[in-house]
């Protein structure tokens, strides 16, 4: 089963074993490949030293990957850990590296830095005020401010599905649940991740290297489902271009439904939500923009891409609106 609840910091391993079938870190070459390397974890950091090292094991596999983006390789890894519960229990969590270059290992822990430093309704669903209700994904029709003089006016009934108390006040966390980020370690508890420093860490782009040496570390969040898939819209193709500009991008989930506004909606509401909380993404395109199936209140047997979720992700090129953050 994913794993879908907030794990406090403190109930986190603060080691992980990594079992690295397709030297995805850089460590393990063929004929080590079962034989377990150890990371420690960096982010989020413990404020007080804990009386006993929580470990955990997490197996990587080629095989499981889920895209290679232009700055990290993601993956879904099976994770082995209590997560403060008595018992260790087995679940599966997105696993995040970096790409070969120096600038991909930079970004990654900008992005684990966001993660900590986001205040806890990053994580946690929130109740939406009335006047912030988007429009539902079930409705065909577009909003009266797109719609054009020569369109019919006898748009299609809208589609009916089970509905459960609350959904229009319910909205969704901003970004995957964060579980850590670990780095390789040594006999004697070094780190072994490397980095530029001085003004190759300001400006990483400027002093782009190719480093497939380097060992790589590793984000662990939530699986929040897929990238918006950017493709024409079977139907109502004239308004697709509203959704995030030309050429026309849309998500053709259920042919005859019009998801645009939607979708659009949904999404502009996630960067709002995250400007309230006084931060700024920095790459808010589609391709950060996770959609799985929801409402996430629902039981998961009940949940369906007719109701989407969608979160943010990819910070590594966040800022702050105000003073220096202050990371957890």
């Amino acid at each position: 089963p994913k794993l879908e609840e907030f794990i406090p910091m403190d109930n986190l391993p603060a080691v992980l074993m990594i079992y690295d079938r397709g030297n995805l870190t850089s460590l393990c070459p063929s004929p080590c490949r079962n034989e377990a390397v150890l990371y420690k974890r960096l982010y989020p950091k413990a404020h007080v030293r804990p009386t006993d090292t929580r470990r955990g094991c997490l197996f990587l596999d080629s095989n499981n990957i889920v895209s290679h983006g232009t700055s990290s390789t993601v993956l879904r890894a099976p994770i082995v850990a209590s997560f403060g519960d008595p018992e260790s229990k087995r679940a599966s969590v997105i696993a995040k590296l970096p790409n070969d270059y120096c600038s991909a290992h930079h970004l990654l822990k900008q992005e684990a830095k966001a993660y900590s430093t986001f205040p806890d309704p990053f994580f946690h669903q929130s109740q939406r005020a009335s006047h912030e209700s988007p429009l539902s994904p079930l409705d065909p029709r577009p909003p009266p401010a797109m719609r054009r003089r020569r369109d019919p006016v006898d748009w299609p009934e809208v589609g009916t599905t089970a509905s459960m108390p609350g959904d229009s006040c319910t909205q969704p966390p901003i970004a995957p649940r964060f579980y850590g980020y670990y780095v390789p370690i040594d006999d004697k508890g070094t780190p072994l991740n490397r980095s530029h420093q001085s003004r190759a860490a300001k400006n990483p782009h400027e002093h782009d290297c190719f480093v497939p040496e380097w060992p790589r570390a590793i984000l662990l969040m939530e699986d929040c489902g897929e990238p918006i898939t950017v493709e024409h819209m079977h139907h109502n193709r004239r308004y697709a271009h509203l959704l995030f500009g030309e050429p026309s991008w849309g998500i053709s989930l259920i042919p005859g439904l019009h998801f645009c506004g939607y979708i659009r909606a949904e999404c502009l509401d996630l960067v709002r939500r995250m400007h309230r909380q006084g931060f700024v993404h920095g790459a808010a395109d589609p391709a950060n923009i996770l959609v799985q199936p929801g409402p996430l209140h629902w039981p998961i047997r009940c949940r369906s891409l007719l109701n989407p979720s969608f979160r943010l992700s990819s910070f590594g090129r966040w800022r702050e609106l105000g003073p220096e953050p202050a990371e957890r």
